[in-house]
């Protein structure tokens, strides 16, 4: 292996474990719990207050909390008005739905909602 080579194939192996590292401190970061819904046909919500509160969740998982307010989509910001509507296009079509949530044993906004 010429010296060029090896200098390339050296700095390929640096970045290669930078991004495997990145990945992994990304993860822990967004610690967490997903649910991935197969059928959203049947996810309950309801509006108040500029939120939409995700009823029934438990339905899918049942290590996350019971009905009724203790999830949402913060409908006042960007995020939380693209997240319903990926919720409600996934409920329309009835393709699988994935929401995550930093810790679903507390109530709290929804983190992400989409196909993951």
């Amino acid at each position: 292996m010429t010296g060029r080579r090896r200098t390339i194939a050296i700095v390929r192996g640096i970045a290669v474990a930078a991004i495997f590292s990145l990945s992994v401190a990304d993860q822990s970061a967004t610690a967490g719990q997903g649910i991935v819904i197969n059928d959203p046909t049947g996810i309950q919500y309801g509006i108040q207050d500029n939120k939409v509160y995700l009823r029934n969740l438990n339905a899918y998982d049942s290590t996350w909390l019971p009905c009724c307010y203790n999830y949402w989509i913060d409908l006042s910001t960007d995020n939380g008005k693209a997240q319903f509507s990926a919720l409600l296009a996934h409920k329309l079509s009835g393709k699988k739905l994935s929401i995550w949530k930093s810790d679903p044993t507390t109530a709290g906004a929804i983190d992400i909602v989409g196909d993951f």
